[in-house]
């Protein structure tokens, strides 16, 4: 018995790992996609711009801007991947990402 809960545990743990790295592909894709210049860095503009037309519709302001505060600790006024990532991550983009008309979400 020990066997088989071993083995659904390894089974559960390749499955998250599975959605894990399909979630911070698409991420890590959406980032490149906001980086219009390729300099490997977002800007505020190029979140605002990107995801409004993604989204279509107006991007929260105010969350944008709140990220940028708390993740551009160097005040450089853009964003490398790593910390892009840590803002979805830590649910700091969910009004952005947020479609409240439909169920299904980038985020949910």
């Amino acid at each position: 018995m020990e066997d088989l809960w071993n083995s659904a545990d390894m089974l559960q743990e390749q499955k998250c790992n599975v959605a894990f790295n399909k979630s911070r592909d698409i991420f890590v894709k959406l980032f490149h996609w906001l980086d219009r210049d390729q300099d490997n860095f977002i800007i505020p503009e190029d979140m605002i711009y990107g995801i409004s037309r993604i989204m279509i519709r107006d991007v929260d302001m105010k969350e944008i801007q709140q990220v940028y505060a708390k993740y551009d600790t160097k005040k450089s006024g853009k964003i490398d991947l790593e910390t892009f990532l840590l803002a979805i991550t830590n649910g700091d983009l969910d009004k952005t990402f947020k479609d409240e008309f439909l169920t299904n979400t980038f985020i949910k």
